[in-house]
């Protein structure tokens, strides 16, 4: 940290250590020239500890009237834990954005992945001001320098165009894959025939050649008249984000839609109220996480103190 931050001999200390030395007494009663100092401070003490935190200075309604300044706009932790999980797990990565169960009725986004044993295991947490392009932007810009640059090489949501187009714009390399849940039940919605559900989930989940693929889309698009609709055409312009043809070739572990980040939305009820208030609310969400750990110890003790058995009839079709 620069010296020109540095008012008093007393504060030199804060600036001398290293975030992991530094104790209550270095921090406790020193004062800085200004607000902006302090909060540079902790916003470099913040993200060696896991958190990070976005202060946004001015909001404007529709008329550019000044209504909001320095108001919390985003708040993102990962602990150590989880930046070591996502280190040796982090080969793919499901998240939404749909947890509003606060005080403040803002979305809870939380980042979810696979481990050794197929549990789920979260790689970090933030709470957002909105769902703008802006601020998920900020939010994969901080979960890449948590992570030490390094991003997810598929990622899978449920199709929010905000995401989309952060995702695109942060994680360079990544396969963006949409829920595959999501994708049935629009077309259970728009689509009120069988048939064309039938021949859409073949799209979805075989593996077919992509001239195949346009071959079988365009006639069903045809034979059930949906050459105009527009559901139909945004289904078409993401194919290379859902169809088997498309994707063919990446190690998706079995994840194919966001469920996994909806179950850990659906776990942390019984953690969260709606009346939380922010402090509260990081406390029942790390609560929460710890729960979700513990089912690890208990999968690696059966593990390590047990014998696989094989299921008897496994190999009876091939004596039949």
């Amino acid at each position: 940290m620069e010296n020109k931050m540095v008012t008093t001999l007393a504060e030199l200390q804060i600036y001398n250590k290293q975030p992991h030395d530094l104790s209550k007494e270095d921090i406790i009663g020193k004062h800085l020239e200004s607000l902006d100092k302090w909060e540079e401070f902790f916003s470099k003490y913040s993200k060696w500890m896991g958190f990070s935190v976005r202060k946004e200075d001015v909001r404007r309604d529709h008329e550019n009237n000044l209504w909001q300044q320095n108001r919390l706009a985003g708040l993102f932790w990962a602990d150590g834990i989880s930046r070591r999980d996502y280190a040796c797990f982090g080969d793919i990565m499901a998240f939404d954005s749909t947890y509003k169960k606060n005080s403040y009725n803002k979305p809870l986004l939380i980042f979810v992945g696979l481990n050794h044993h197929y549990r789920t295991i979260v790689f970090a947490v933030a709470f957002l001001y909105d769902e703008t392009d802006e601020t998920y932007t900020w939010v994969l810009e901080e979960f890449l320098e948590c992570m030490k640059n390094k991003p997810p090489p598929v990622v899978v949501t449920d199709g929010d165009h905000a995401m989309a187009k952060a995702i695109q714009k942060v994680f360079l390399t990544s396969v963006h894959r949409l829920c595959a849940w999501n994708l049935q039940n629009n077309v259970t919605i728009n689509a009120h025939h069988p048939v064309f559900k039938s021949k859409f989930n073949e799209l979805l989940y075989q593996y077919c050649t992509e001239e195949d693929f346009e071959d079988t889309w365009n006639r069903i698009v045809s034979e059930f008249e949906f050459e105009d609709s527009r559901w139909a055409t945004t289904t078409c312009n993401s194919r290379r984000s859902w169809a088997e043809c498309f994707l063919r070739g990446h190690f998706f572990g079995g994840l194919r839609t966001t469920q996994r980040s909806e179950s850990i939305n659906s776990y942390l009820s019984h953690f969260l109220m709606s009346k939380l208030k922010l402090r509260d609310l990081v406390g029942q969400v790390d609560k929460a996480i710890q729960s979700i750990r513990h089912t690890k110890w208990e999968d690696e003790f059966i593990s390590n103190h047990s014998t696989p058995q094989l299921p008897s009839n496994i190999l009876r079709q091939y004596y039949e």
